[in-house]
């Protein structure tokens, strides 16, 4: 070793090292869960030890270990068994969250209502409910993450359903080597083969397209995007304004796109809009909201700018069955049904949990166009009053 080198060893303290039959235990651990069935005899003990090259006592406790968390069953006079763990083990709804910023609605009630699914089909289901930066590091401290890793070590996971989130890079390793088949809650990923959920770029295509025909040609958007997955002009959602737009003729205004402020912070909505409708002298006479959150404060600032919707402004907006309050105008909503979503995920996870043929391995959940025809003019100053609340909201956090 060079001088001023420290050993690796040094710098992991030795009490967190694992104890010698706990590492005999996870080797014996892995070879059951891939090379052997429910009910078949291990080596003896003594076979073992000569195999791991330890003493009798270490095999004692490794076979302990695995006693304990049910991986074997020790018959007396006759020896170590492999134990039936499919009685022992759940699927897995893996529910991540930035902890700046609550659940959303649509998340929570698709794990509830997965997590009832599952039940119902006579299966066990844990919701691990993570808190952490929802980027690709490891939560580190949460205890429900520390229990979600113990379980996948000792295959107690049969299934692996991703609701909201992204998964760390030690996950990521554990489900590349297939400890688990993964389910997961939105389309177009390349790390499984299995995935439930909308097309977010058809949803902006077929809203942008739905103002289009109604004669708009001076469209905004607003969404949000979190700039962690980088420049939203490469992405799918932008192409596929862009393309539609350009297969009408219809310029693209980059100052009339709007997605900078998280839909869960108070106002952000109500902000986003502002800054399109005094962008310039120029008003838009289409806009598409495709967050259901930003809208609801979208509302407010509507009501508060009075104006006529639809013969100023035509409103195209995503929506949750629901969970949605209908604006107080004309606006046409593209309606999405998380219990449809959690229905098609709970089908495909309780196949893959009972080891059965899962076809189609991708589900894409489709939206319903729902029209409101009230159509509102002329707002009173009680009902702009009843609004200053989130105007406030938004002049604190600036």
């Amino acid at each position: 070793m060079k001088p001023g080198k420290e050993s690796p060893l040094v710098k992991t303290p030795l009490l967190e090292q694992p104890s010698l039959p706990e590492r005999v235990a996870d080797v014996l651990r892995e070879e059951i869960h891939k090379q052997h069935r429910p009910g078949e005899r291990l080596p003896t003990i003594r076979e073992l030890a000569g195999r791991f090259d330890v003493s009798i006592n270490t095999v004692h406790h490794a076979l302990a270990v695995l006693r304990r968390e049910g991986s074997v069953e020790a018959w007396v006079g006759s020896g170590t068994y492999v134990a039936d763990r499919i009685g022992c083990q759940h699927v897995a709804l893996w529910l991540r969250t930035d902890p700046l910023y609550p659940h959303p609605a649509f998340a929570s009630r698709i794990a509830n209502r997965l997590h009832s699914f599952l039940v119902q089909q006579g299966l066990e289901a844990k919701i691990y409910s993570i808190c952490g930066a929802s980027d690709e590091g490891e939560p580190q401290g949460d205890a429900a993450y520390a229990e979600f890793l113990k379980d996948l070590s000792l295959h107690r996971i049969n299934a692996f359903g991703i609701i909201q989130g992204t998964v760390d890079s030690e996950t990521t390793k554990r489900i590349a080597r297939g400890q688990a088949p993964v389910v997961w809650g939105q389309l177009g990923t390349v790390r499984s083969r299995f995935a439930v959920g909308n097309d977010p770029a058809e949803t902006v295509r077929e809203g942008t397209r739905y103002l289009l025909e109604r004669g708009c040609r001076k469209i905004a958007w607003l969404s949000w995007s979190d700039p962690r997955w980088g420049d939203k002009k490469s992405g799918p959602c932008y192409m596929a304004f862009h393309a539609a737009l350009s297969l009408r003729g219809v310029k693209l205004r980059d100052e009339w796109i709007r997605g900078d402020l998280h839909p869960t912070l108070a106002g952000a909505g109500y902000e986003e809009f502002r800054e399109i409708w005094t962008s310039c002298k120029e008003k838009p006479d289409g806009l598409l909201v495709t967050d259901d959150i930003l809208f609801q404060d979208v509302v407010t600032a509507i009501l508060e700018l009075r104006i006529a919707v639809p013969d100023r402004l035509k409103v195209v907006a995503t929506a949750n069955k629901g969970m949605v309050t209908c604006p107080f105008f004309s606006a046409a909503r593209m309606e999405f049904d998380p219990d449809e979503q959690a229905g098609a995920m709970g089908n495909m996870l309780a196949k893959l949990a009972r080891k059965e043929t899962v076809a189609p391995r991708q589900i894409k959940i489709p939206f319903r166009w729902v029209e409101k025809t009230t159509v509102v003019r002329e707002f009173s100053n009680a009902e702009c009053r009843m609004k200053d609340r989130d105007q406030k909201s938004v002049t604190s956090n600036q």
